[in-house]
């Protein structure tokens, strides 16, 4: 790999072409780990990675109420810090909270895909960046990851 590690952007007529807002908020999540490609999350290789948040923008104003007590929160929904870069299926299972991570780093996986093999041993295994919570400021730290944990819909409801 060269320096920079890049992902192709989706077309131009693709259904998931990103606003301009996403795709900012991708680059900002690739210039904290230029080389990543592989999902924040399984941390199996894919050649097209996504940017989640761990907080989404649709409960922004809850993050915003909790950083005015806890500026260890960000201060936006669209800082590095509250983002992953994950493959499709990370993805779609994270938003749909089949899988959370714990303030420790641990993955959390809900029964509905306990029994998928490529879930099942993720269960309390930890995320490949849990290292850098607490101690790098582009990625989530303790006290973000806990208030998803509380926001977030309950399992299985879609956001």
């Amino acid at each position: 790999m060269g320096s920079s590690y890049k992902t192709p952007s989706p077309s131009k007529g693709s259904p998931n072409r990103n606003s301009a807002k996403q795709d900012s908020f991708r680059k900002k999540l690739f210039r904290r780990d230029p080389h990543r490609a592989t999902c924040e999350i399984c941390d199996v290789y894919c050649s097209f990675l996504e940017a989640a948040h761990v907080i989404d923008l649709a409960k922004r104003t809850q993050l915003e109420e909790a950083y005015m007590k806890n500026q260890e929160l960000p201060i936006s929904a669209n800082d590095a810090s509250n983002g992953l870069l994950l493959c499709t299926e990370c993805h779609v299972a994270f938003d749909r909270t089949f899988l959370q991570i714990s303030g420790e780093g641990k993955v959390i996986v809900r029964s509905r895909l306990k029994d998928n093999p490529k879930y099942k041993n993720l269960q309390n295994a930890y995320v490949p960046w849990a290292r850098l919570i607490g101690t790098h400021k582009d990625y989530p730290t303790k006290e973000l990851l806990k208030l998803a944990l509380r926001i977030k819909p309950s399992k299985g409801k879609r956001v």
